[in-house]
């Protein structure tokens, strides 16, 4: 049986790690701050360890008592208006690669360590390729990302650690932050306001949560190394993930292109899922089916048409 220390379990990533963990079968802990941990217990009552701490006070004792084979760390800032350019992406970068370091000098072989899909340079307006799309990351929280993975690449590679570096793309699902688009589009539409969507245009590879957690399993339990795109490979544009989520909630009128479009530093990014795919992952919840399941979790009240 595998035995999984998850870090950042609390979160929108992590928490579907964690069930997508267990319904695998496999020994889960997961690395949460004690404020968390009783909710935590709730919702996943059955199965998982919870180890209460932080990558700044780290409960070697009872981690080590636990012996994961595999860390999946998870663990950053993703706050919506306030990740892309906290000072904090910078402290976890330090904070991470010393918890990565003391991980595997406990006896941690494999670690997955979520990046993201804007480390890539977003000009290209083609598929992004592990291999041949440039790294030119333009937000701290990309930069951070990306000292963390070389760091990782000089130091503990070498050292025999086996490192996947997964770039994630667009998660979208219950659970997420109710600022992220989905989300906050369900509940404006739901009190009749308008969405003016100022980057209409701009394609995403949105992958739905479970899809994601699912994705990063697959490569954990084959521990494949290197960077790895975690995305579906198909683009769908800002203003049709609206029009989706209009069409669903009945309100398709009120979805509107802005006069004066704007532009997007990140105007395409969609994986080359090649990879990914090699492993015999492949996306199993369609566009409408993860919207409905997002829209039933936040439980606005609004029927259906």
């Amino acid at each position: 049986m595998k035995k999984v220390l998850i870090t950042g379990a609390s979160g929108f990533i992590g928490s579907a790690l964690v069930q997508e963990a267990l319904a695998r079968g496999w020994s889960v802990a997961g690395l949460v701050r004690p404020d968390k941990i009783l909710s935590m217990k709730n919702r996943h009552p059955d199965g998982a360890l919870w180890f209460s701490g932080s990558l700044e006070d780290v409960p070697w004792g009872a981690i080590n008592s636990f012996a994961p084979d595999i860390c999946i760390h998870s663990a950053w800032i993703s706050t919506p208006g306030q990740y892309l350019d906290s000072p904090i992406n910078t402290q976890l970068v330090e904070l991470s690669l010393d918890f990565l370091r003391k991980a595997w000098q406990n006896g941690i072989g494999y670690s997955v360590v979520l990046g993201t899909c804007i480390e890539y340079d977003s000009t290209t307006g083609k598929v992004l390729d592990e291999c041949a799309t440039p790294v030119t990351p333009i937000s701290l929280y990309a930069q951070s990302k990306n000292l963390l993975r070389l760091a990782l690449e000089e130091e503990l590679v070498p050292l025999g650690m086996k490192l996947c570096w997964g770039r994630v793309f667009y998660p979208y699902g219950a659970g997420e932050h109710p600022k992220r688009l989905c989300t906050s589009t369900m509940r404006r539409l739901h009190k009749g306001e308008d969405i003016v969507l100022s980057t209409p245009d701009s394609s995403k590879d949105y992958i739905e949560i479970r899809d994601l957690a699912n994705a990063i399993a697959t490569v954990a339990d084959q521990q494949a190394t290197g960077v790895m795109n975690l995305g579906t490979g198909s683009a769908t544009t800002v203003f049709e993930m609206a029009s989706a989520i209009g069409r669903l909630m009945g309100k398709t009128e009120l979805i509107k292109r802005a006069g004066a479009i704007s532009p997007d530093p990140y105007p395409f990014m969609v994986a080359d899922s090649t990879r990914l795919r090699a492993t015999g992952w492949k996306p199993r919840i369609n566009l409408d089916d993860g919207l409905l399941d997002l829209l039933e979790s936040i439980n606005l009240g609004d029927e259906l048409k």
